[in-house]
C-alpha cells in the first residue's frame, strides 16, 4: 500500500524531540531524502514561472548553498538516487544528500532565520516528499 502522507517540513514536535536528544553544541549531518514534483506546485503570492520540480529545486539550491556556506555548513555527499535496494519498492527518492553542520545550533538557527525562510517557498513548491533525518556526526 503507497504512503500517502507527504512530508515537506519538520513539525514543531519533531524539532522538540531533536532538542530534547541533542546538544545544541553537538556537531550533526543532516541527510536528505528527495521526491521531485513533475511539476513544481507555486501558489499564485510565490510569482514564480512555471517550472519541473527538479527545476524549482535548482531555484532553492542556488539560494540556499551561500546559505549554507556563510554558516560554514558543507554538502558532504551530492548524488541522483538510482533504486531502492531494501525498502518498500513504491518509496523511491530522486536525490540524496548530506550537509554536514558545525552544531545543531548553527542548524536550527539557519533554518529559522528570515533570511532563510523567504527562499523556502522554491523547496515546498519542488517537492512531493522527502526526508530529512539527523545523524551524529564522528569523525
Amino acid at each position: 500500500m503507497k504512503n500517502t502522507m507527504h512530508h515537506i517540513d519538520p513539525t514543531s514536535g519533531q524539532f522538540k524531540a531533536a532538542k530534547d536528544r541533542v546538544a545544541l553544541d553537538t556537531p550533526i549531518l543532516m541527510l536528505n531524502m528527495l521526491r521531485f514534483r513533475v511539476s513544481a506546485k507555486y501558489s499564485k503570492e510565490d510569482q514564480a514561472t512555471a517550472c519541473s520540480g527538479i527545476e524549482a529545486y535548482q531555484r532553492y539550491s542556488d539560494l540556499a548553498f551561500p546559505i549554507l556556506k556563510s554558516v560554514n555548513a558543507s554538502m558532504r555527499l551530492y548524488s541522483n538516487a538510482l533504486a531502492t535496494m531494501i525498502g518498500p519498492q513504491d518509496e523511491t527518492w530522486d536525490r540524496v544528500f548530506v550537509v554536514e553542520w558545525p552544531s545543531f545550533d548553527v542548524f536550527l538557527n539557519t533554518v529559522m532565520d528570515p533570511e532563510y525562510q523567504k527562499i523556502t517557498f522554491h523547496r515546498s513548491a519542488a517537492l512531493d516528499d522527502s526526508r530529512l533525518i539527523m545523524l551524529e556526526n564522528k569523525h
